[in-house]
């Protein structure tokens, strides 16, 4: 868990928690808001059941502002998803050597920072990969890699 004055990351204990907080985090957000339900919640309950989410609270009202959701691929696995389309299997995200950025919402500029530096800190070393959507069209992004300051 990291926290700030008024934010703080962390993953609930309880998985049905975790799952029901980001289904109604995400539910009228575009664009998750226009996503298949059976496919986007598969995708979600995915990231939930491998410990690669976060979800990131406005203190003290305890309140869900943010969701962050990865996968851990090798690269091969990483560009073929961001690049083609290619969806990974479940064994496919568990370990690699790259960083996928599967699920990503912040309310405010604030919280998205907040909750990428908290998510940096975990895997740092590691490239990142990640796609945007743009409505209808996904556009391949390329993140820097991100390297530990130390």
């Amino acid at each position: 868990m990291q926290a700030s004055s008024s934010l703080k990351c962390l993953q609930p204990r309880n998985q049905s928690v975790a799952y029901a907080t980001t289904v109604n985090l995400l539910r009228g957000v575009a664009p998750f808001s226009n996503y298949k339900f059976g496919v986007f919640s598969t995708v979600l309950l995915g990231q939930i059941r491998r410990g690669h989410y976060v979800l990131t609270y406005a203190m003290p009202e305890e309140k869900a502002v943010g969701y962050f959701g990865w996968a851990l691929c090798e690269e091969r696995i990483a560009k073929a998803w961001v690049e083609d389309g290619y969806v990974p299997s479940q064994e496919e995200c568990l370990k690699g050597d790259c960083f996928v950025v599967a699920t990503f919402y912040g309310a405010t500029t604030e919280v998205t920072r907040f909750q990428t530096r908290f998510v940096r800190k975990l895997y740092p070393n590691v490239k990142v990969y990640g796609r945007r959507d743009y409505g209808q069209r996904l556009k391949p992004m390329r993140i820097r890699n991100v390297v530990a300051k130390g």
